[in-house]
Parts: structure tokens; sequence; C-alpha cells
């Protein structure tokens, strides 16, 4: 039985290494899906991340540009009328020189800075106008290049959600496999434990069966030493009969010797009932002869 034991065991051992070895597998699996899933997302977000970053700039230098032609307008305005201030100064020194009125001199420089004014002012709308189509032009291509950013932005998001949405399915994917896996081997090893312990069972039948044999054997042999022929015959027809039972005569080592053992019951069979004869046949010899001395 001590062997049997050590038998179950190293089956049972074997099954659990199998198990183990299975399972590490397996969580091997998914930390290596994780992984590859994670660094995908990484590798998202950080284009997500370098797209916002770009529209922010964008947004700045649309900002920086509408501060800056407004600068430039306040910079060409006051040019221009520090311009017409000299041209006015240098005018009024001239008339002075030329010996005229402060009255006419008055009317002269009157005349001349409403002139002036209004060549200034059509210069101004002038840059104006040309400033304003060159922030028009630089907005346009600051706007086609943030909805080309919004597009990859859009494009990096869904990507990014897409990744999501394949990981938890590839990992839903592999634990349904793992837990298919899982049963399979739950339900092979259930088979493997219990063919481990029909063979433990039937060794243990085999073994007690085998002593019973040799029980029944020395109780034959018991009775043919003491020539107790009547006993050797029925002891002789036991073991004939036990090796015949359904169960005993379909235990394996039992059904290999079964030939020889009804063999050997019907050699000593014929051999105790030859004995039993020889005995039968003196005692009447010797009943014949005591009967004439009489």
């Amino acid at each position: 039985l001590g062997a049997l034991y050590v038998l179950f065991q190293r089956g049972e051992t074997r099954i659990a290494k199998e198990e183990g070895a299975a399972a590490t597998a397996e969580g091997k699996l998914i930390a290596e899906l994780k992984r590859q899933s994670e660094a995908q997302l990484e590798a998202k977000n950080r284009e997500i991340d370098s797209i916002q970053g770009r529209l922010a700039d964008i947004e700045r230098q649309r900002q920086e540009l509408q501060a800056g032609m407004d600068e430039k307008e306040r910079t060409r305005e006051e040019e221009l009328r520090k311009a017409v201030a000299a041209e006015l100064d240098a005018e009024r020194l001239k008339l002075q020189g030329q010996g005229l009125t402060d009255q006419a001199i008055a009317r002269r420089i009157a005349d001349l800075e409403a002139q002036k004014n209004a060549e200034s002012a059509r210069q101004l709308d002038t840059y104006r106008q040309q400033a304003e189509q060159e922030r028009a032009k630089s907005e346009a291509s600051l706007k086609a290049l943030s909805a080309e950013y919004n597009a990859n932005l859009q494009k990096a998001s869904e990507d990014r959600q897409k990744v999501l949405a394949e990981s938890r399915q590839r990992e839903e994917e592999l634990r349904a496999q793992m837990a298919q896996s899982t049963a399979t081997r739950e339900s092979e090893k259930a088979k493997a434990e219990a063919a481990l312990r029909e063979r433990a069972a039937q060794k243990e039948r085999e073994e007690i069966a085998s002593s019973q044999l040799v029980s029944l054997y020395g109780v034959a042999r018991t009775d043919i030493a003491a020539r107790s022929y009547d006993k050797a015959v029925q002891s002789l027809k036991a073991i004939g009969e036990y090796v015949n039972q359904g169960e005993v005569s379909q235990l394996p080592t039992i059904a290999k010797r079964r030939d020889v053992d009804l063999f050997v019951v019907d050699v000593l069979t014929t051999y105790v009932q030859g004995e039993k004869e020889k005995t039968s046949a003196d005692t009447s010899s010797l009943l014949a002869l005591a009967a004439q001395v009489t």
C-alpha cells in the first residue's frame, strides 16, 4: 500500500506542476499584452500631447500676430504724425524768413496741415489695408495649420480609443481562452486523478486477491499434507471458484495467472482424488485380510 500511495502522490505532483507551469505561462501572456498596450497608449499620449502643444503654439502666434499688427499700426501712425509736425515746423520757419505776417503764416500752416493730415490719413489707411491683408493671410495659414493639427488630434484620440478597445478585447479573449484552458485542465486533472485513484484501488484489489489466493493455497497445502483429502478437494475447489469470480477474474494480475491456477487446481485435484482412491483400496484390502484371518 505504501508503494501505491507513493505512485498516487507522484501523479498528483506531476499534475500540480503542469497546472502551475500553464498558469505561469498564461500570466506572462497577459503581462506581455498589457505591456504592449501600455507602450502603444504611451506613444499615442505623446503624440496627442505634441499636437496639443502645437495647437497652443498656433494660438499664441495668432494672438501675437494681432498684437503685433496693432503695434505696427500705432507706430506708423506716430511716424506720420511726427513727419507732419516736422514739415509744419519747417514751413513755419520758412514763411517767417520770408517776412510774412503771423496771420498769413497761420493760414498757410493751417492749409498745409490739412493737406498733410489728409495725405497721412490716406497713407495710414493704405498701410492698414496692407497690414490687414498680411494679417488675414497669416491668420488663414495659422487657421489651416490649426485645422490640420485638430484633425490629427482627432485621429490620434480615435487611435488611442481603438488601442484601448483592442487591448480590452484581446485581454478578454485571452482570459476567455485561459478560462477555457483552465476548465480543460481541471477536467483533465479530474480524469487523471480519477484514473490514479482507480489504478491505486485496482492495485489494492489485486494485492488483496493475491493475498487471498496465497491463503487458499496454504489451506489446500495443509489439507494435502495432513492427508485430509476430502478437505483438500474442497480447498482446491475453493481456489477454482475464487479465480472464476466475476470481479476477481477481471483483475489484470489474476486474469494473467487464472489459466495456470485452474490447471494447478485440476492437477492437484486429480492427484488428491488418486490418493483418496488409493487409501480407500488399501483400507478394503486390510478389511478383507482381517476377515480371512478371523
